[in-house]
């Protein structure tokens, strides 16, 4: 495979994706236009169309699973690679999936099982990567700055698609349910069990109540699309009650451009570009947490793996791949519950060597593992073979 198209829509880490492509591919050519429709875009697939043929091209790829590409390459008769950093994608219930040409890369195990369950003919589980050269290169850039103790760079999502919070309609018991669900999943890591106990009746009870809408083209299993509502929520509160909870005892540096969260404590260091800041603000932090989304079952989110390659410290929730591949204590930190994360964050303020030589492991680790390079020859390779 020789000339690829490789399509931008404005997601984190496509220019890493990009210039490591390009170190494996002898054309790359860049496709960036905004998509208006997931299903139907004209003015998107008519670029692409013209750039197929005008260019020879013999793949499209995209970071994230985009229906009207993939109907493109089907009709065009080349392969289609998305690489997912986001779970659950519910695109991929699209039935443009289905085709032969569609292949798929995705970092959570979970739902990639879920996928070639339901008929996928080509889902691979594909772990996130990270850059720890382009990162180092962009903290030298950026210049010193500030030590933060404790820092989370990241969104509360409090108004992003807070269908709960809008519900309309559902019984005292039904909400009741739902509260106890969430209840229990926030003592629980590393097991999601909501999907899983949600019966039909009460799945299409929030579906109406939140007033979900879901393609017809799309596959899409409904508890998960209930499960994902109530995941969504709690991920919510326990941003929000991390943040405090830490602010209060150490103080926290938050990194976003969205939060309105006044708490005593909290000091906002607005947002930070993923290219030319986000590094140094990981890197001059003692101590960077990573509240994985609920949603996101098993996989290594990208934040994790970034924070490593920045030579940052991190201390996540417990997640089921990252335990697999990282040793706790060692490579980086995790906790099981709010009362250990706080006292990991005491213990590793207190011990600073000791911290130091946890994140040079984890950068060692994840340059040896979670490369750019090595994960885009795998996936170039299961297109060939």
């Amino acid at each position: 495979m020789e000339r690829i198209i490789f399509y931008r829509d404005g997601n984190c880490n496509e220019l890493r994706v990009l210039e490591n492509l390009r170190k494996l591919v002898k054309e790359v050519q860049v496709l960036a236009q905004s998509c208006g429709n997931y299903d139907m875009d004209a003015a998107l697939a008519e670029a692409l169309f013209k750039q197929i043929h005008g260019k020879r091209a013999e793949a499209i790829f995209s970071v994230n699973y985009y229906p009207i590409l993939a109907e493109v390459a089907h009709v065009a008769g080349i392969p289609y690679l998305a690489w997912i950093i986001d779970s659950p994608h519910y695109t991929l219930y699209s039935s443009t999936s289905l085709y032969d040409g569609s292949f798929i890369f995705h970092f959570d195990r979970e739902e990639a099982e879920r996928l070639a369950a339901l008929g996928r003919p080509n889902v691979f589980h594909q772990p996130l990567a990270s850059d720890p050269e382009a990162f180092a290169a962009s903290i030298r850039k950026a210049g010193k700055r500030k030590l933060s103790d404790v820092s989370f760079l990241g969104r509360s999502y409090q108004n992003e698609h807070d269908y709960f919070e809008k519900r309309d309609g559902l019984s005292e018991y039904e909400s009741g349910f739902c509260e106890a669900l969430m209840t229990v999943q926030h003592e629980l890591y590393g097991a999601s069990i909501i999907q899983a106990a949600l019966s039909g009746s009460l799945t299409d009870a929030l579906i109406r109540a939140c007033d979900l809408r879901v393609p017809g083209t799309y596959d899409l299993p409904r508890n998960l699309v209930a499960a994902t509502v109530l995941e969504k929520k709690l991920s919510v509160r326990e941003r929000r009650n991390m943040v405090t909870i830490v602010a209060e005892r150490f103080g926290i540096t938050l990194y976003s451009d969205t939060e309105q969260l006044v708490t005593k404590g909290v000091t906002y260091a607005g947002y930070a570009d993923y290219e030319t800041q986000m590094a140094s603000a990981f890197y001059h932090s003692r101590i960077n947490l990573n509240p994985t989304l609920r949603q996101i079952h098993s996989g290594i989110p990208l934040r994790a793996l970034d924070v490593m390659a920045s030579g940052g410290f991190l201390l996540s929730n417990w997640q089921p791949e990252l335990a697999e591949t990282f040793t706790d204590d060692e490579d980086m930190a995790m906790y099981s519950c709010e009362e250990e994360m706080l006292d990991k964050i005491a213990w590793y303020l207190e011990h600073e060597e000791e911290r130091k030589r946890i994140a040079e492991r984890g950068k060692e680790m994840v340059k040896r593992s979670f490369g750019y390079e090595d994960a885009l020859r795998r996936i170039l390779s299961e297109v060939g073979s």
